[in-house]
């Protein structure tokens, strides 16, 4: 059984590459007893435990979503909670900005279980996402004509060597404007 974000909505399942039911991974977290919120997880008893505003565990549920994008990944909701305490920071401190924190794996390998995960800086878990022992490609840019290095990514093939570059090549050139602009006068 595993996830992508958000398997709540009806919409999302579609649209998921894997799918579980969140509420068998959530741990022994304290739940609603009754109502139509009964054996949900309870947000404000939860927010008493950990400290966090109901938002920020709104917030983190929907990052812990993400970890079942991995297959095998049994990390349950209470860990990662647990694992935001340990770090010391909030679910606001998580995202992809490179002074925030993310969920890594240990050697980038695995899925996300208890023990093969923690927090840490965003640059610091590219650092270790690169591979080494990938082969390095040459490539040629399409724009200036400097030969620049990948490591090899697949299928992918780079025109580019770097984002500047794609951004001039894509625009149209003074002479194609000059000829659109004869061919609309005339």
């Amino acid at each position: 059984m595993i996830v992508g974000s958000n398997p709540t909505s009806l919409a999302n399942k579609k649209l998921m590459k894997y799918f579980v039911e969140p509420k068998n991974y959530c741990g022994n977290l304290p739940r609603h007893k009754f109502g139509v919120n009964k054996g949900n997880v309870d947000r404000l008893a939860v927010s008493k435990l950990y400290g966090f505003t109901v938002e920020q565990l709104k917030k983190a549920y929907l990052n812990w979503q993400d970890v079942f994008r991995i297959e095998g990944s049994t990390l349950t909701y209470e860990q990662y909670l647990d694992k935001l305490s340990e770090t010391d920071i909030t679910p606001n401190h998580v995202g992809n900005l490179p002074n925030q924190y993310n969920l890594s794996r240990y050697g980038d390998i695995g899925s996300y279980t208890n023990k093969n995960c923690r927090f840490i800086l965003r640059l610091d878990n590219e650092r270790e996402q690169s591979h080494p022992s990938l082969p390095k490609k040459t490539f040629i840019c399409l724009h200036c004509s400097k030969s620049f290095l990948v490591r090899s990514e697949g299928s992918r093939i780079r025109k580019f060597c770097s984002r500047n570059c794609m951004g001039f090549h894509n625009q149209p050139s003074k002479h194609r404007k000059r000829k659109e602009q004869n061919m609309t006068s005339t």
